[in-house]
């Protein structure tokens, strides 16, 4: 049975204006930092300082008001020699910041963790009106995920028979056949929304 499209309500909270011209970027983007270590390793606390400005309601003016939030949430979501790979250094960071339940699903790729699962997962934290932060160590061939990587699932539905995650990632709106990530990743993975 297929299920209706379950989508976060308010999104363009996300939206942050980058020009005069009406230019903007769909949450925040972590080439915004200014040093390159950070850049290349900040995806994590750049997701969670998108899915507190949604969660908190609250819009950034502009780029560098967006930056100087991300710079505070690196303090507490600081990435290591192999990045923010696992949910717990995600949510042990994000919880010395502030005080949050967070609700976690680690996917195991052997055994593989059951499908359904992780849709209903997705589906349960979206229904909340809560976006849902997803780690990927691999990206299953799938051209609009990099592996090793945050991004912030915003929305799901289903295309013919197979669901489709929409993303926010560095700026952009994104998405991907979530059945067809799932059936090619080879590595560990993660999601997390927050529950209260």
């Amino acid at each position: 049975m297929l299920r209706q499209k379950c989508k976060l309500t308010h999104l363009d909270v996300l939206n942050i204006p980058l020009d005069e011209h009406g230019n903007v970027s769909v949450g925040c983007n972590q080439q915004w930092y200014g040093k390159k270590i950070q850049q290349w390793s900040g995806c994590g606390p750049t997701v969670a300082t998108t899915m507190m400005m949604y969660i908190n309601r609250q819009s950034f003016s502009s780029k560098q008001v967006a930056l100087q939030h991300m710079n505070d949430m690196f303090d507490y979501i600081t990435p290591g020699f192999r990045g923010v790979h696992t949910l717990n250094l995600f949510t042990q960071g994000l919880k010395r910041k502030v005080s949050v339940e967070v609700k976690m699903l680690n996917i195991q790729s052997k055994p593989k963790t059951d499908f359904e699962s992780i849709v209903n997962f997705i589906y349960e934290g979206l229904s909340l009106n809560r976006p849902v932060a997803f780690l990927n160590l691999h990206n299953g061939f799938q051209d609009s995920l990099e592996s090793w990587h945050w991004v912030l699932i915003v929305g799901i539905y289903y295309k013919d028979e197979f669901p489709m995650i929409e993303f926010v990632d560095n700026g952009e709106m994104k998405k991907m056949d979530l059945s067809a990530w799932y059936m090619m990743n080879r590595k560990r993975a993660g999601m997390l929304y927050l529950s209260n």
